[in-house]
């Protein structure tokens, strides 16, 4: 048998060029990868996260975090006005009160004081009474105790020092998301009615910031703030106890107003009409007027040349 030289197997390298090509397109890859996505990156041979995962990372969030998307924001500001109507509808008459009480004395006080008058009374106050409260605790323990050492009455407070002084950061995220949400529905009804979105919302709110720069020329801003804040504690109510006769009576002055309006729009367009004839009649008068002139001139000067 011939016996058969075997060769060493020799790996196949491609030419220079295309080496050089191949090193070229490698580098400008790297140049244009993101460096912070690949410093959390733990395998450069890992594969990177594709667009549906992405997505779906992105609908976990905003499922675990009902704060975020604007359908959140829609459901955040009707729970809004919800409680809003609530307090004005007296459905909660202990939680109306408090609310009305609280706004009228903020305003009542700050008529007569400053801010830093009232922040600097109640700090006042607030040290005064817990210092008579904590000197009398103690010295009765220390006359009528035993132990040896007086126990502080906030010591549950000063001693948890980390919960005297720590954020909670969600509650503060929480707050923050929803004062966020109460500005973007100001802004966006204020652009409804700036914009012109309903002639009767714009006309409404025309009419009601018409009168509040009138009044406020003879009022103060506080006094405008009361008198608003009690209507808005008052007339609901009202309308809500006597539903069917209020109703009723707006009917029929809508009534009276449409019949009132339709005969003042037939008096005017007969006026116009009328005025129109006369005019027309007018105009026909003084052009018959001046041709008959003219024809009388000329009859003149034939009459002058004749003879």
């Amino acid at each position: 048998m011939s016996s058969v030289e075997q060769r060493p197997h020799r790996p196949l390298t491609p030419p220079e060029d295309t080496l050089a090509q191949m090193k070229k397109t490698r580098v400008l890859a790297d140049m244009n990868e993101d460096p912070i996505a690949n410093k959390y990156t733990t395998n450069a041979s890992e594969p990177r996260t594709s667009n549906k995962a992405t997505r779906s990372f992105n609908d976990t969030q905003e499922k675990e975090n009902p704060w975020s998307g604007s359908t959140s924001r829609t459901d955040v500001t009707q729970r809004i006005e919800g409680q809003v109507w609530s307090i004005l509808r007296w459905e909660n008459p202990v939680r109306s009160i408090v609310v009305l009480a609280s706004i009228m004395g903020a305003l009542i006080l700050t008529r007569s004081y400053s801010l830093l008058q009232i922040v600097a009374a109640l700090s006042t106050l607030a040290i005064g009474l817990n210092l008579v409260y904590v000197t009398f605790v103690v010295q009765t323990q220390r006359v009528f105790s035993d132990q040896g050492q007086p126990l502080h009455p906030y010591r549950s407070v000063i001693g948890n020092k980390e919960q005297l002084t720590s954020v909670n950061r969600d509650m503060v995220m929480h707050y923050s998301s929803l004062v966020v949400d109460i500005a973007e529905t100001v802004i966006r009804g204020l652009a409804r009615i700036v914009f012109i979105e309903d002639n009767k919302t714009s006309l409404k709110w025309l009419v009601i910031f018409y009168l509040t720069w009138t009044v406020s020329a003879h009022l103060s801003s506080r006094t405008i703030l009361g008198i608003f804040t009690v209507s808005a504690f008052i007339f609901p109510r009202l309308y809500i106890s006597n539903k069917g006769i209020v109703d009723a009576h707006l009917h029929q002055s809508e009534t009276v107003l449409r019949k009132h309006l339709s005969n003042a729009q037939n008096m005017a367009s007969s006026k116009v009409q009328d005025y129109y004839a006369s005019a027309r009649a007018y105009m026909a008068t003084s052009g018959t007027t001046a041709t008959d002139g003219i024809n009388s001139l000329k009859n003149e000067a034939v009459a002058e040349k004749t003879d």
